[in-house]
């Protein structure tokens, strides 16, 4: 099944900045922390619209936290350090994934309704299928952010893989999101901090409510 996959980078003018990690940053676990969201869906929903709506609210939101566009990267030297860097392969990754076409047998779990009665068991969800992939043959970084849009029969599972590191040295332009320089308040708070910025976006777009996302923007596509 092929995978839609927009990636937004920064603007030429971030390129190059490289933010160091203290040292209590480098003992923090090296790994992603996975969000799992269930939506029940009618069954004329026009799914490439809804990701559009979706797409438009994660541009939006990572517009407001420009940190997301970050890799995570070895630092140069012999130390096993690890730094974030805005570079061009850098960026923030959306993706749609359709298990709705009766000709692909590729989902196994079910429909929406079959995992509601299980109460949405993660362990039958295949990770490689419902999981942005983070990970590529020859990288040398890692995204910080990858997000799935992924549709099944009468509903949406949409996953987020939010690298543990940002939160643990990002500094946010925005007031409501100061606190997450603290990195005591990092793992739960920081993802609760981020779906509830993106669901605010995704409303808005739906509604209409969509602001101009190159106004004053550091982001291009």
């Amino acid at each position: 099944m092929e995978t839609s996959t927009t990636t937004i980078r920064p603007h030429p003018t971030v390129l190059g900045q490289v933010t160091k990690l203290s040292n209590i940053d480098q003992i923090a676990p090296r790994c992603y922390v996975a969000t799992y969201y269930f939506f029940s869906l009618p069954e004329n929903t026009d799914k490439l619209a809804l990701f559009r709506h979706i797409e438009h609210g994660f541009f939006t939101t990572v517009q407001q936290m420009p940190d997301l566009m970050c890799c995570i990267c070895d630092s140069d030297g012999n130390r096993d350090e690890l730094e974030l860097r805005l570079h061009g392969d850098s960026g923030a990754t959306i993706s749609m994934r359709d298990f709705t076409n009766s000709s692909d047998r590729q989902w196994t779990p079910g429909t929406f309704d079959d995992l509601k009665q299980n109460h949405f068991p993660l362990q039958n969800l295949p990770q490689e299928q419902v999981l942005a992939q983070t990970e590529f043959p020859g990288q040398v970084c890692v995204p910080t952010l990858a997000m799935q849009a992924n549709f099944i029969e009468g509903g949406l599972i949409l996953t987020g893989c939010l690298h543990v590191r940002l939160f643990l040295s990002s500094c946010y332009r925005t007031p409501a999101n100061n606190f997450l320089r603290q990195h005591t308040v990092c793992d739960g708070t920081g993802n609760l901090v981020l779906y509830s910025v993106l669901a605010q976006h995704i409303s808005a777009a739906t509604t209409g409510q969509i602001p101009d996302p190159l106004t004053d923007s550091a982001i291009s596509f």
